[in-house]
């Protein structure tokens, strides 16, 4: 792999933007990639089939060469994602969702972090919460910002907010794209198997500005648990040496737990909080953490 000097080279960078219905906030998510401080960059924008005004947005910004445009029948933001990276010429691969946006000097600090050392194929940031309105907001948990050799974490918790990370090509060469099987768990799914044989990178500056909203996919716990469990057995099965049946136990004990606690969160006592907690116990429950997990979804204290 050639060591990259960001004084001397400016490897291309291309940044996928997956739409589905966004007129309302995609113009500021676009400016906020085209005016990045970096500037050897291209915009790949996929438009999911909308039947907004998107496309008519999107065509503003058509007569810059750094933006391609690329129109699909409705199929989902996995397969959008997917379509985006087959047309991308760039040697570093980011994300920004077309409701959230960028810090404008995002590149520039990410990639001096990648180029130090040629191991790290992933670098991630901390982010900044907004609401619709992009009024700044709270987020209920504070990020853990680990760096390294992140597998055993990533077992455990997806603590990389997807939009904020950057990655070498060559992560995708290695391990693939983005499983179009799954509907939610995606970035989990990418962050494990590049992990297996990658470095990951952290900023702390909050380079990423994530729009939460009303009913939007990631609080839909149901599909991300059951997702979850899915995704975690179909990567023992690839990866078998790098996740030894005691910690598989201990990870599915964990999502058990999880869903419990956010069967408790939202809906109260009923039977499946009960079910999702024995199953926790029954499967490995051995970390302290996922102990705590459940003690809370059972007293209901949050």
């Amino acid at each position: 792999m050639k060591t990259i000097n960001l004084e001397t080279d400016t490897p291309l960078v291309s940044i996928i933007m997956a739409a589905y219905n966004a007129a309302d906030f995609i113009a500021e998510a676009i400016e906020s990639v085209l005016n990045q401080t970096y500037k050897n960059i291209e915009l790949i924008i996929v438009n999911d089939g909308s039947k907004d005004g998107t496309e008519q947005i999107v065509k503003n910004y058509l007569p810059s060469n750094k933006v391609k445009y690329l129109s699909q029948e409705n199929a989902g933001q996995t397969v959008a994602k997917n379509n985006g990276i087959k047309n991308a010429s760039g040697n570093i691969i980011g994300f920004c969702d077309a409701d959230d946006y960028w810090h404008a000097e995002k590149l520039e600090k990410q990639l001096s972090i990648l180029f130090s050392d040629e191991k790290i194929g992933v670098v991630y940031s901390d982010i900044q919460a907004i609401n619709q309105h992009g009024e700044k907001i709270k987020l209920t948990e504070k990020l853990n910002g680990k760096q390294g050799n992140l597998l055993d974490d990533l077992l455990f918790d997806n603590f990389i907010p997807f939009g904020s990370a950057i990655f070498r090509i060559e992560c995708i060469n290695e391990h693939g794209g983005f499983n179009e099987s799954y509907r939610m768990g995606i970035d989990w799914d990418l962050w494990l198997r590049f992990s297996t044989s990658w470095k990951f990178g952290f900023s702390t500056e909050k380079l990423y500005f994530y729009r939460e909203w009303e009913g939007q996919m990631s609080r839909n716990y149901n599909g991300r648990y059951t997702g979850a469990l899915i995704i975690l057995e179909n990567f023992k099965n690839r990866y078998p040496s790098y996740i030894p049946q005691k910690t598989y136990r201990k990870a599915v004990s964990d999502i058990y737990a999880n869903y419990a606690y956010h069967i408790s969160l939202y809906e109260g006592y009923n039977q499946r909080l009960f079910k999702y907690s024995i199953k926790a116990l029954m499967t490995g429950f051995t970390r302290i953490e996922t102990i705590r997990r459940v003690a809370r979804a059972l007293l209901r204290r949050f």
